[in-house]
């Protein structure tokens, strides 16, 4: 699977484009790996020699505290890929990523990372857990006996029957005609079309 890439240019020789290349990125809680960056190190228009250097990308997250990963040094470029513990709180992990090569520590970038809460467990509606009407009433077309015990109905129907003693129900569409007619007898309910 690919995963999001930042990749930036820092040039030593020009002032303007040594300062923080400062990118923003948005994460989910819990996201491993999904984003790379890569800082192609210029010294002037030539590539610049951090052969012999270690990179580390830091991460300070929203609880203060810093985590640490280490990137890698191929030529003039500079790469990480950010693991799981800079996705691992919700809130703003603002990261930094350096070399360092005989006792010089260089920061090189940075990346706004936001990471997201995660949608969590409970979905209130993904379109078939709650069903509509018309679903109930394809549910009890398919039923071939059309005596049911009321939890089949409130479970089907996505209602409650209120009344335990009431011996009638009646459905009805949105425009009020009559849909279906339940009738009680004990804890079983009889279904009836409307008009049949």
């Amino acid at each position: 699977m690919d995963r999001w890439t930042i990749r930036r240019t820092a040039d030593l020789g020009d002032i303007r484009r040594a300062q923080f290349l400062s990118d923003r990125m948005y994460a989910v809680l819990g996201d491993a790996h999904a984003i790379s960056w890569q800082i192609t190190v210029l010294d002037g228009a030539n590539a610049a020699d951090i052969s012999g250097s270690q990179a580390l990308c830091y991460g300070r997250r929203s609880d203060g505290s810093t985590v640490m990963a280490d990137a890698g040094v191929s030529g003039n470029v500079v790469s990480a890929s950010l693991p799981p513990q800079f996705c691992a709180l919700p809130g703003e992990c603002v990261c930094y990523l350096a070399v360092t090569k005989d006792g010089l520590t260089l920061t090189l970038a940075r990346l706004r990372l936001e990471v997201l809460p995660s949608a969590g467990e409970v979905v209130i509606d993904p379109g078939e857990a709650i069903p509509g009407f018309d679903d109930g009433l394809r549910a009890l077309d398919e039923l071939t006996d059309w005596t049911l015990t009321r939890a089949e109905v409130e479970n089907t129907l996505a209602v409650e029957l209120t009344d335990p003693d009431a011996n009638s129900y009646s459905i009805t569409f949105e425009d009020g005609s009559p849909a279906l007619t339940l009738t009680a007898d004990g804890e079983d309910i009889t279904v009836e079309e409307a008009g049949a």
